[in-house]
């Protein structure tokens, strides 16, 4: 697969550790918040235009898992208020044969000084998502971590097959106008 570098045009250089905990905390702030969204699909936010409606869409069953849920009514919200104490964690890490791997592990394992306790500290906490519980994904966490703002609804009624579908929030945050796009990609 290709790799992401759309994102790297917003923010410019991070050229002390303040920046990068800054930068990098507020984009992976938005990919972790498991409310409303809003912030992560609007261009006036950290991630810019990568979660526009542009080829991220068109190409959404490419990068998003398809696993079986209860019903097309799961969300992450309804499912934590229920059950907040079965709710797991999952930490990204580069994978293996992924070209950041090694630094990823040395950076991360790094001795925590001047010059390494802010990429240290963001690394160990900002890569951190909520996964839904095994009750309900019954997947590893990788599987079941909810995307900010998104929700699903049926393809048609008494179906159970469904769709992509923006939380109330993000059509809040982006104005109806630019939600179609959204959803009729789904």
């Amino acid at each position: 697969c290709t790799k992401c570098t759309r994102s790297l045009e917003v923010g410019g250089d991070l050229t002390s550790g303040a920046s990068l905990s800054s930068t990098i905390g507020g984009r992976m702030g938005d990919l972790t918040n498991t409310g409303g969204g809003g912030s992560l699909f609007s261009p006036a936010g950290a991630n810019g235009d990568m979660f526009s409606a542009s080829s991220f869409w068109k190409e959404a069953t490419k990068y998003f898992n398809q696993v079986c849920l209860p019903d097309c009514n799961t969300n992450f919200n309804s499912i934590n208020s229920s059950i907040a104490s079965a709710v797991r964690n999952y930490t990204y890490s580069p994978m293996k044969d992924d070209s950041l791997y090694s630094a990823w592990q040395t950076l991360l394992n790094a001795t925590s000084n001047d010059l390494t306790k802010d990429i240290v500290s963001t690394i160990a906490s900002a890569f951190t998502f909520e996964a839904m519980p095994l009750s309900v994904c019954p997947y590893i966490p990788a599987y079941c971590v909810p995307f900010p703002g998104m929700e699903f609804a049926e393809v048609a009624p008494g179906t159970n097959f469904c769709q992509f579908k923006l939380a109330s929030e993000v059509v809040n945050a982006v104005g109806s106008a630019a939600a179609n796009p959204f959803a009729s990609a789904g």
